[in-house]
């Protein structure tokens, strides 16, 4: 009988070391599948976060490096360079609206200097803004509208140059009177015009050993490079037009 009252207590101890095995080795699993589960909690909620993020482009991105700004409303429009193959006026004055109503132009349209100078090459013609003193008309220039002109304006030059045909022209007017005015048909190999002695500035630039009306002997034919020179000298310089009031844009106009 006693054998079979200790064969439940055996059990009991039997069953209670098997629980004791299997607890201490499901343990760890145990905890390893709930830190497996604590990542996979957490990497939805970051992927949710970065979701959301992503769906609001009006929120700053945490960005801790150095921040640079540029305020383009300070930052002015240089002039761009002009001048070769091109025909245009200098007129000393700060008022670009009175120069175009004197030119009797209609703006077609508002531009900066690389769209202006772009027009004034295919045929337009682009009204600068006051430039050094000066209000640069760039494109379709003649000589008869520098003099038209300086009735009005005062001082008023025309420039010239076309590197084909070696057509290369300056003239200066102050006060509706030619001062200076000066052509050469280089294919023709003649003078077209040469009206008022030689300026200071053109004797400095050595000017005087250009060919003169007449028929008198010379070193050598103007060049477009002359066309720049003077032009320089005069007023604002064509190759470099940086510098002074340089305001943003002016018009195209016809």
């Amino acid at each position: 009988m006693n054998w079979l009252l200790g064969l439940p207590l055996g059990l009991l101890k039997l069953l209670g070391t098997a629980v004791l095995v299997i607890l201490r080795i499901a343990w760890p699993v145990l905890l390893g599948l709930g830190a497996a589960a604590l990542v996979r909690r957490s990497r939805r909620r970051k992927d949710a976060g970065e979701a959301g993020r992503a769906e609001r482009p009006d929120k700053a991105p945490d960005f801790r490096g150095p921040v640079y700004t540029v305020d383009y409303e300070e930052v002015p429009e240089e002039p761009v360079p002009f001048g070769y193959q091109l025909s245009w006026l200098a007129v000393r004055s700060s008022d670009p609206e009175a120069v175009l109503q004197a030119l009797g132009g209609r703006p077609l349209r508002a531009a900066d200097w690389n769209a202006g100078v772009a027009a004034a090459y295919a045929g337009e013609r682009f009204l600068s803004p006051c430039l050094n003193g000066f209000v640069l008309v760039l494109g379709g220039a003649e000589e008869e509208q520098a003099r038209r002109l300086a009735a009005s304006f005062g001082t008023v030059e025309y420039f010239a140059t076309h590197r084909v045909t070696e057509y290369h022209a300056w003239a200066r007017y102050d006060g509706g009177r030619c001062a200076r005015s000066y052509a050469y048909d280089g294919e023709r190999g003649e003078v077209l015009r040469d009206q008022g002695p030689l300026t200071m500035e053109e004797i400095a630039l050595g000017f005087g050993a250009l060919p003169r009306q007449g028929g008198a002997a010379y070193e050598r034919p103007p060049t477009e490079e002359d066309v720049l020179d003077i032009a320089a000298a005069w007023g604002p310089d064509p190759r470099r037009p940086g510098g002074g009031d340089v305001p943003g844009g002016g018009w195209i106009f016809r």
